[in-house]
């Protein structure tokens, strides 16, 4: 379900490979841990949402936020997806983008994700394309697939909503149903290290659950005694 803002896109005069992709920032949790809403820090004069939605920006024609089961941050004109009604967590947030926007690739980023650039989005989008996979997912310092910094060709929808038929919620459960077709989902890694074995650009792709991750994270980028979480 989609709760229409007045979203930008870029026309395929300016950029034809981009139109075909939507960027969804997923932003509905409940931010339990952190105490408050982690989407509304301030991190370098941005909130974390608001790094979120550039770095996308630069892989996608379209952005649209993954917001849960209601609609939120409307200041940023965005579209919103809207989790259908009993499914929640980040994999509601990824089926209802695939199933309520017309592209055919969407490039996921959490929101509590800020060490995460553009450059390693158009790596993952490259190599799903150039290797015909179904979805394409960062890897960090734990050398697990990361579902939500990944990119999904629309082929997984399929999978994901018998997943969720079957009463398995967690995100990466998709993968052990067929696509549509029938055959197994085609998936893939890409190590977030430039060069490949960085220890320090392995840690790009790490999520902020608690304020003190979040007080770490300001202290990384100079911040530190300006204003917590609280």
């Amino acid at each position: 379900m989609i709760a229409v803002g007045d979203s930008s896109r870029m026309t395929d005069a300016e950029n034809p490979a981009r139109a075909e992709v939507c960027g969804v920032v997923l932003c509905g949790g409940a931010s339990s841990r952190m105490g408050r809403d982690k989407a509304t820090l301030d991190l370098g004069g941005r909130t974390l949402l608001e790094r979120a939605v550039a770095c996308v920006a630069g892989v996608a024609g379209e952005t649209v936020l993954a917001v849960g089961p209601r609609r939120r941050y409307g200041e940023l004109g965005l579209d919103c997806v809207l989790d259908a009604p009993g499914d929640v967590g980040p994999a509601a947030g990824i089926r209802s983008a695939l199933s309520g926007v017309d592209a055919e690739w969407f490039c996921v980023l959490a929101c509590d994700m800020p060490r995460v650039e553009t450059r390693l989005l158009d790596g993952l989008l490259e190599r799903a394309r150039s290797e015909g996979l179904d979805c394409c997912f960062a890897v960090g310092r734990e050398e697990l697939p990361e579902p939500v910094c990944a990119i999904y060709h629309r082929r997984c929808l399929a999978p994901m909503r018998a997943a969720l038929a079957a009463g398995r919620r967690r995100v990466l459960a998709f993968l052990d149903f067929p696509t549509e077709g029938g055959r197994a989902v085609r998936w893939g890694t890409l190590p977030a290290a430039d060069p490949p074995g960085s220890a320090a650009c392995a840690e790009r792709v790490v999520n902020l659950n608690t304020p003190e991750e979040w007080e770490r994270e300001r202290a990384s980028e100079g911040e530190a005694g300006a204003g917590g979480p609280g």
